[in-house]
């Protein structure tokens, strides 16, 4: 599913890196977990040590979809322009509905079917006709992966991380474009130190130039992205621990 920032295409080439010295029961948390396009990815058949799973993030309509899909709802294969819009009007007047599967349909229209996957940015559509909603239900995570995987509603600041635990952060970048959540990056590398003294093993990927000197680079790869200022450029984007 579109997603702004996900990282379902490099998933699989930071996972070997974050789970490399996973102990097994080790408890894995994804404060950012967004789309859920690398939390779906740690399962036991891919990597020998097995865990918990937690998957956090501040939008309830996000964790909204994900846990319909963990129930078995099947996205719309076709969301209307004005149906779209019935829905973002909702969202901007910050009505969260009580029914978990009319806040998993907010969730799913407002991104999947969003210009760049940003949520609620304007009704996605091509002079070729194109079916977002059909393209963002083919692509999202299958049922098996995810099955055992706790969502939750949450900030950052004040999930409940279990000390010891391997946590990888995939906040909102410094000098990109703006997310609906605005984020003290001062504040947050603060609360990854203190993690880090509870004995829990911490990866944030950002750019290049957002990682503190006291942080070490572990991987990166140079792209072009659209999220700088909303510019193409020239980006590295790391992965970085302490």
């Amino acid at each position: 599913m579109r997603y702004m920032g996900s990282k379902s295409k490099i998933a699989h080439l930071i996972l070997p890196v974050i789970l490399k010295n996973r102990k097994p029961g080790q408890f894995y948390v994804e404060p950012f977990v967004g789309s859920a396009s690398v939390i779906t990815k740690v399962r036991p058949d891919m990597f020998i040590a097995d865990g918990p799973r937690l998957g956090a993030d501040k939008n309830p309509y996000i964790i909204a979809l994900h846990q319909a899909l963990q129930l078995g709802w099947k996205a719309p294969t076709a969301i209307s322009e004005s149906e779209y819009y019935r829905l973002k009007e909702l969202y901007k007047n910050g009505v969260i509905p009580n029914e978990v599967l009319d806040r998993a349909l907010m969730g799913f229209a407002g991104f999947g079917c969003s210009f760049g996957g940003k949520f609620f940015d304007g009704y996605a559509k091509s002079n070729d006709m194109r079916n977002y909603a059909a393209e963002a239900a083919r692509s999202l995570p299958d049922v098996d992966t995810m099955r055992d995987i706790e969502f939750i509603v949450s900030d950052y600041s004040t999930l409940e991380i279990p000390d010891g635990s391997l946590v990888y952060c995939d906040p909102p970048y410094e000098s990109t474009s703006k997310y609906k959540y605005a984020l003290d990056h001062v504040t947050f590398w603060e609360w990854c130190r203190a993690l880090t003294e509870r004995d829990c093993s911490v990866f944030v990927s950002s750019y290049e130039e957002g990682i503190p000197a006291d942080w070490r680079i572990v991987w990166k790869k140079e792209y072009y992205s659209g999220l700088c200022n909303g510019k193409k450029k020239s980006c590295t984007e790391v992965l970085a621990t302490r």
